[in-house]
């Protein structure tokens, strides 16, 4: 009777073991994903902006290269 109870109790931690590893793969799965969403609207982001950026530098460019060849 009481090996059956120790077998039991270690079925037990194993069981809870289990379900503590598995909530942290999901914690860890889930944080993965809010990670590599934050990473990607960073990135759009900055891409966005380097466009932008880029756009406006060859807008100025080319003002300046039409009023020299004015001159």
């Amino acid at each position: 009777m009481i090996d059956r109870l120790r077998k039991l109790s270690r079925g037990a931690s194993k069981r809870a073991e289990r379900k503590r590893l598995l909530y942290t793969l999901e914690e860890t799965a889930a944080k993965a994903v809010v990670t590599a969403s934050v990473t990607f609207a960073v990135g759009l982001l900055l891409k966005k902006m380097f466009e932008r950026s880029v756009a406006q530098a060859a807008e100025e460019g080319a003002k300046t290269g039409v009023e020299q060849h004015m001159e």
